[in-house]
C-alpha cells in the first residue's frame, strides 16, 4: 500500500452544505467534496424525483438531497431547522447556486433585476446567516461562487455583474466579522456547463461556436474551464490546507489579461 493511498481524505469527518448542487459546477463540488470524505446536504430546486437528483444522490451514500429556493427566506430557514433538529454540525458551506441574465441594461427590467439581487445577493446572505449557528466558529469555510463579471464587468452583463459584486463584497464584510470563521470567493471565467451553452442557444451553430471560439481566445490558456477545475479550487478553500486564507477573491479564469 502506497503512502498516498494510506493518506487521509482532506475533509474526512467533516459535514458541508452545497448549493445549486445539480447543475454542472455543483454536481462536480459535491463529487469533489465527497470523494474526500465530507457528509454532505445538497440544495437545488429540482424536484427530489428528477434524473438530475438521482445522479447527485449517486454519488456517494453520504450525499442527502433537498429542494430549498436560497432566495426565499422560509425555504431557507425551514431548511435550516431541519438540519438542527437532527443535530448537525456544519465545518463547510459552499454557496454555488446562481443565474444569469445577458441583457443590455436599457433593456433590463426591474423584476428581472430584482430576480438576479434575490438569488445571486439575497440568497448567499440568507445561505450564510441560517448557516452561523450551526457551523465550526473555529474552522468552518464558507466558500461563495461569484463570477469574472463581478471584477470585470462586461457589456450585457450589467444585472449579472453587479449582483455577483454584491456576492464579493458580502464576503469580506462576513470574513472580518465572523473570523475565525473563513470566508473566500471564487470568480471563474467561463465554464463549459449547460449554462452558458442555454445562454446562447437562440444563436445558430456558427454564432454559438464564435462565441465560445471568442471566450476562449482571450485567456492565455486558451480554453474555456471544465466544472471539475473549479471544484478543485472549491476543495482547496474548504479544506484546511487554505486555513490561513479569508477574505479572498480568486480569479480563475484561465488567464484573462
Amino acid at each position: 500500500m502506497t503512502a498516498q493511498s494510506q493518506a487521509k481524505p482532506r475533509l474526512a469527518g467533516k459535514t458541508a452544505v452545497v448549493s445549486g448542487a445539480t447543475g454542472g459546477i455543483g454536481m462536480e463540488i459535491v463529487r469533489a467534496l465527497s470523494r474526500e470524505g465530507a457528509k454532505i446536504f445538497a440544495a437545488d430546486l429540482a424536484e427530489p424525483d428528477s434524473e438530475a437528483v438521482k445522479k447527485l444522490v449517486a454519488i456517494g451514500s453520504d450525499v442527502t438531497y433537498r429542494k430549498v429556493d436560497i432566495a426565499s427566506e422560509e425555504d431557507v430557514n425551514g431548511f435550516y431547522n431541519e438540519l438542527s433538529r437532527d443535530s448537525v454540525a456544519l465545518e463547510i458551506l459552499v454557496n454555488n447556486a446562481g443565474i444569469i441574465l445577458g441583457k443590455p441594461l436599457s433593456e433590463t427590467t426591474v423584476a428581472e433585476w430584482d430576480r438576479l439581487a434575490a438569488v445571486n445577493g439575497r440568497g448567499t446572505f440568507l445561505m450564510i446567516r441560517g448557516a452561523l449557528p450551526l457551523i465550526d466558529k473555529r474552522a468552518g469555510s464558507v466558500v461563495n461562487v461569484s463570477s469574472g463579471a463581478a471584477l470585470r464587468p462586461l457589456k450585457n452583463l450589467g444585472a449579472y455583474s453587479a449582483s455577483k459584486a454584491a456576492v464579493n463584497a458580502l464576503t469580506k464584510a462576513a470574513a472580518q466579522e465572523f473570523a475565525p470563521i473563513r470566508f473566500n470567493v471564487i470568480c471563474p471565467g467561463p465554464v463549459d456547463t449547460p449554462m452558458p451553452r442555454k445562454f446562447v442557444e437562440r444563436l445558430d451553430a456558427a454564432a454559438q461556436a464564435k462565441v465560445f471560439d471568442d471566450l476562449a481566445s482571450v485567456r492565455a490558456l486558451q480554453r474555456l474551464a471544465q466544472p471539475e477545475e473549479i471544484a478543485a479550487v472549491v476543495l482547496f478553500l474548504a479544506s484546511d490546507e487554505a486555513s490561513y486564507m479569508t477574505g479572498m477573491e480568486l480569479n480563475v479564469d484561465g488567464g484573462k489579461p
